[in-house]
């Protein structure tokens, strides 16, 4: 019993699982919100992309509404790749 319980800790604590994945996912969908309202804009425009929901947005609610787009957007890229590992990738 204590050779089990002592391999599961080993491989548990160097192996990566599920949630970390998520945690790096999160930390970078709130990285990519915190940056983009104060990244300027290349074709000088002043309205984002939460102008459109929201009149006159404040800093915090710009970051709120690209941090949810950012992880839609992650939830569609995870989900072609789930597809494309299902179905897109048979041989025979």
């Amino acid at each position: 019993m204590d050779e089990a319980h002592s391999s599961s800790e080993e491989k548990g604590d160097r192996s990566l699982t599920a949630l970390h994945g998520f945690l790096a996912i999160e930390f970078i969908s709130l990285l990519i919100g915190l940056a983009m309202p104060i990244t300027p804009s290349k074709t000088g425009s002043t309205t984002g992309l939460a102008d459109w929901l929201i009149v006159d947005p404040s800093y915090l609610q710009e970051v709120v509404v690209y941090f949810v787009l950012t992880n839609l957007l992650f939830v569609v890229l995870g989900a072609i790749a789930w597809l494309w590992s299902r179905f897109g990738s048979s041989e025979g």
